[in-house]
C-alpha cells in the first residue's frame, strides 16, 4: 500500500554528503561512502596516511612478491578472475615508478652522481634521457607487450591480457632497478648512473626478468616450438628496445620543436 507520509519522511531522511541519495544505514547504498563524515583536520590526514600504508601492506607487497618468485602463477591466476587478491596493475606500476625515479634522484643529488654516455649520443639525446627515462620505459611497454603476443601469447591471450601483464612486469622491473640502485647507488657507491650501469639495466637485467617471466608464465601451456619462440621472442624484443631508445628520444625532440 503507498504511503502517504512517503514525501514528508523521504524530505526529512539524511542525504549522503557525496551523491545525495537519502541514507538510513551507516554506508550510502549509492555510491558506498560513510555517512558520517568529519571535518578534515590533522587527525583525518593522518588516519588517511595510515589507511593508505595498511592497505598496501595488504596487496601492494603480495603483488611484488610473487611478481618476483612466481610471476606465471600469479599473472595467470589474475588473468583468470583472482583480481581482489592483487593491487590494481596500472596504480601498481606507477606506485613503483614514482618510488624509483625519486630514489634514485635521491641517490644522484646525495652522492653528488653525473651522468655519463657514449660518445655517439649528441647533448640533446644526454639530457633527454637523464629527465625522461621512465616515460621512455611506460612508452616502449605497448610494443614488448606486442612481440611477447605474436611470439608466444596468440591464440590463447589476446593483446589486451598481454599488455595488463607487461604492466605488471614492468613494474615489478622498477622495483628491480631500485633493489640494483641501492645496492650498487648507496652500498658499494658506484656511479649507477653510468652509460656502462645503463647498460647493464637495460639488456641483462630486462632480459633475464622478461627471461624468467616467459618460462613462469608460458612452461606448462603445451606450446610447440617453446623454446625457439621464447629465444625468438628475446631477441626481437631486445633489437625494437635498442632502437626504440633511439627513435623515442628523437620523436620526443621533433615534438619538442614543433610545439617550441
Amino acid at each position: 500500500m503507498y504511503n502517504i507520509y512517503f514525501p514528508f519522511n523521504y524530505y526529512f531522511l539524511k542525504k549522503c554528503l557525496n551523491c545525495g541519495s537519502p541514507v538510513t544505514a551507516n554506508y550510502c547504498s549509492e555510491c558506498g561512502q560513510k555517512t558520517s563524515i568529519k571535518g578534515v583536520n590533522s587527525r583525518i590526514l593522518l588516519e588517511e596516511i595510515l589507511h593508505f600504508f595498511t592497505h598496501l601492506e595488504r596487496d601492494f607487497f603480495r603483488t611484488t612478491w610473487q611478481l618476483l618468485v612466481n610471476p606465471g602463477k600469479m599473472l595467470s591466476r589474475y588473468l583468470k578472475g583472482e583480481r581482489k587478491k592483487f593491487h590494481s596493475p596500472v596504480s601498481f606500476l606507477l606506485v613503483w615508478v614514482t618510488l624509483q625515479v625519486l630514489l634514485r634522484k635521491w641517490i644522484i643529488n646525495y652522492y653528488h652522481l653525473e651522468w655519463t654516455f657514449i660518445e655517439a649520443i649528441d647533448e640533446q639525446n644526454k639530457y633527454l634521457f637523464n629527465e625522461y627515462s621512465s616515460l621512455f620505459t611506460l612508452i616502449i611497454l605497448p610494443f614488448a607487450a606486442f612481440i611477447n603476443y605474436l611470439f608466444l601469447a596468440r591464440p590463447r591471450f589476446n593483446y589486451s591480457e598481454m599488455l595488463i601483464v607487461f604492466i605488471y612486469i614492468t613494474a615489478g622491473l622498477h622495483f628491480l632497478i631500485i633493489i640494483n640502485d641501492i645496492i650498487l647507488g648507496m652500498i658499494f657507491h658506484i656511479n649507477i648512473i653510468s652509460w656502462q650501469i645503463q647498460l647493464v639495466e637495460m639488456n641483462i637485467l630486462i632480459a633475464v626478468y622478461n627471461l624468467w617471466f616467459c618460462y613462469s608464465f608460458y612452461k606448462n601451456r603445451e606450446m610447440k616450438h617453446f623454446w625457439l619462440r621464447l629465444i625468438l621472442n628475446l631477441i626481437v624484443t631486445g633489437f625494437v628496445l635498442d632502437r626504440l631508445t633511439v627513435i623515442v628520444p628523437w620523436g620526443f625532440r621533433q615534438i619538442n620543436q614543433l610545439f617550441s
